[in-house]
């Protein structure tokens, strides 16, 4: 049965991995005369006479003046004038008068006791302004959920993995599983690499809490019972495998192990059954149809189990071993057909 065994252990580890201006000073402008100094007698006339009215016109109005009137002088308005080059003064030019405005005392005190009014401008830029350093801006933190922050560390374990970085790999599914236990693909390939690294306890120590926490799924539990094996307790992967028959179903994996250690402990018949669910996913592994063969020629099936080697032997994935064994297997059951 050394030839059994063999198929057991390479079916074992097959399954391993699981716009403006300012206006300025000079913008008031006339047309250049001739010449500065050129005055005509009826300019100078003009001039004269308005001198003397400034004069009388000064006289009046300090006579009407009473002892409640203020005189304010007004701005002077500016006026823009084409860009032309400024009057050259005449000598015999007399500045105009400041033109004067009448204001009483009673205005004057009105005025002063008015509040002021900031224009509505000004008044809102003042408001913002006083908004701004009140209310600081608020900073936008993306966060993550647990199954986010797990898948992301997932593909940094990935990566790791690829490059080599195993232990790197598994900072990284550790930090998975601390942010989100429930992460299966995480845990499965965490437990695959300390299997790896042979640290089988760690490794153990994942599985029981993921079948814990995902009893639906037989990864856990189809991984659990590879470790079992490898310790050497078959029992106790059988039992195991047998527990969670209801949630693995028709999952050709976890039945070609279950059939492969039947056959082990020569329950053949029950080990056909699983080798045949098996088959349905694939129905030319050859290593399920070597186990299948030998469960059928254990329960008395040598047709049944003539066809199975029949139909491995044509298979391109044949070792010489498996070669050796199948041709030793079909000669014999055609000595047990014609006797």
């Amino acid at each position: 049965m050394s030839i059994i065994n063999t198929m057991l252990q390479d079916l074992d580890k097959r399954n391993g991995r699981p716009g403006g201006e300012a206006v300025g000073g000079d913008a008031i402008r006339s047309i250049k005369p001739t010449s500065p100094w050129h005055v005509s007698r009826s300019t100078m006339i003009v001039l004269s006479g308005l001198v003397v009215v400034s004069a009388a016109g000064a006289w009046w109005m300090q006579q009407r003046a009473t002892k409640n009137v203020v005189v304010v002088a007004a701005p002077p308005v500016p006026v823009v004038a084409s860009k032309a080059p400024p009057v050259s003064p005449s000598p015999m030019a007399t500045p105009a008068p400041a033109k004067t405005v009448a204001v009483s005392t009673a205005d004057i005190k009105r005025a002063a006791a008015a509040p002021a009014v900031k224009p509505a401008s000004a008044s809102r830029t003042a408001a913002a302004t006083v908004a701004s350093h009140a209310e600081p801006k608020a900073t936008s933190v993306k966060t993550y959920s647990p199954s986010q922050l797990s898948a992301n560390l997932l593909a940094e374990a990935l990566a790791f993995d690829q490059q080599g970085h195993l232990e790197e790999a598994k900072v990284a599914l550790q930090r998975a599983l601390a942010a989100n236990p429930l992460d299966m693909q995480a845990r499965l390939m965490l437990i695959r690499l300390q299997m790896d690294s042979g640290r089988a306890d760690e490794a153990r120590a994942l599985l029981v809490e993921g079948q814990r926490l995902h009893p639906e799924q037989s990864d856990f539990t189809l991984a659990l019972a590879r470790l079992k094996v490898e310790s050497g307790d078959s029992n106790g992967a059988i039992a195991l495998l047998e527990a969670g028959r209801a949630a693995a179903r028709d999952e050709p994996q976890y039945h070609a192990l279950l059939g492969a250690l039947l056959l082990r402990a020569q329950r053949h018949d029950e080990a056909v059954q699983h080798y045949l669910i098996a088959l349905r996913s694939d129905p030319s592994n050859v290593r399920w149809l070597l186990g299948a063969g030998v469960a059928l020629e254990g329960v008395g099936k040598q047709a049944d189990a003539a066809e199975a080697y029949r139909r491995a032997e044509g298979s391109s994935s044949l070792t010489p071993e498996m070669a050796s064994f199948l041709s030793e297997r079909l000669a014999r059951l055609r000595t047990v057909v014609v006797n």
